[in-house]
């Protein structure tokens, strides 16, 4: 048996500064998580355990330049690389105005 805790979006984002993970991802990338994974449990039917050193493992947020680094070949374009981690894993886009966009990745 557990004891399990509903967690807010703010609660969500603050418990990453609160376990010192605060760099791991920005704010908006944070709320775009707790989106994915709030989807993710109504999807399934069941609720989802909340764990920041996990999803600090699991997914990692990029911008376009080391996305292309991390998992591009020589002199591959954004789009050929977004294609294939889109193809191969999952891939989110964190868009704010007036900044580039970061890449949240479920690592593979």
């Amino acid at each position: 048996m557990a004891i399990t805790m509903t967690v807010t979006e703010s609660q969500f984002i603050r418990e990453f500064d609160e376990m010192g993970r605060s760099n791991n991802f920005s704010p908006l990338a944070r709320r775009k998580l707790y989106e994915r994974m709030e989807d993710f449990s109504q999807d399934m039917g069941e609720d989802v355990d909340f764990d920041v050193i996990g999803i600090c493992c699991e997914w990692s947020e990029m911008s376009a330049e080391e996305l292309i680094e991390a998992y591009g070949e020589e002199s591959e374009g954004f789009d050929t690389v977004y294609q294939r981690v889109h193809e191969a894993s999952e891939i989110i886009e964190v868009d704010a105005v007036g900044v580039e966009p970061t890449y949240l990745v479920l690592c593979y």
